[in-house]
């Protein structure tokens, strides 16, 4: 029997196959949001104003620490699942983090089933044929319970993350989080060559998500 259904069963499935439809749909939104401007890229990252406190998320619900060479960017048009958006030039690096709707706390294994659902979802919406999904052994954020996946291909059509378009194969590394109160995918994007150069840098930036109040009660 496969680890899955060791774990999970039928009601944890349906579970998941909530949280990826809420999701995809919410990444396919945000990509329609930033594919939307036919302007030049620099005129696109220029008008994008940077948030008044760089690391709390939109809501005030949390934040996401980043490290110097990361830039926070406002919600603009996106959807309101996503609480936060952030870009590193000189790692040719996005992120975004956003809450799965209707769910609240679900357990490493749950998170893994969801994870590895929700990477083939992100690979079609990113218009990737054919992607290398591998999951890390990532199982906590700041202590908080998680699951993470690299999801590596070429995309057949123009790819963005925060408007900055994304040439030749590139590497998304999905994480998901989940807290007291909720459940988070954080969606980091590059090139791989840059990814590869910047996994640890990248992967460490994801390590300083925290959802406020929560902590004491997830870690």
């Amino acid at each position: 029997m496969s680890r899955t259904k060791q774990i999970l069963g039928v009601v944890a499935v349906v579970v998941g196959y909530i949280a990826i439809k809420g999701t995809f749909a919410t990444i396919k939104a945000t990509m329609k949001a930033d594919n939307q401007s036919n302007r030049p890229v620099a005129a696109q990252v220029a008008s994008v104003k940077k948030t008044t406190l760089p690391n709390v998320f939109f809501d005030g619900t949390g934040e996401l620490k980043l490290p110097t060479g990361w830039e926070s960017l406002s919600q603009g048009n996106l959807p309101k699942q996503v609480l936060f958006r952030a870009t590193n030039p000189s790692q040719n690096a996005d992120l975004l983090v956003m809450r799965v709707p209707k769910l609240t706390k679900l357990s490493e294994d749950q998170l893994y089933v969801m994870g590895d659902g929700m990477s083939e979802k992100v690979a079609a919406t990113s218009h990737i044929p054919n992607p290398q999904i591998d999951a890390t052994k990532v199982t906590k954020v700041n202590g908080y319970a998680a699951a993470q996946f690299e999801i590596k291909g070429t995309p057949s059509k123009r790819y963005s993350l925060n408007n900055q378009p994304l040439q030749g194969e590139v590497t998304i590394l999905l994480t998901t989080v989940s807290t007291k109160n909720s459940v988070y995918s954080i969606v980091a994007a590059a090139p791989s060559k840059d990814y590869q150069k910047h996994q640890a840098a990248i992967k460490q930036t994801i390590q300083g998500f925290s959802e406020y109040g929560t902590a004491a009660f997830t870690k």
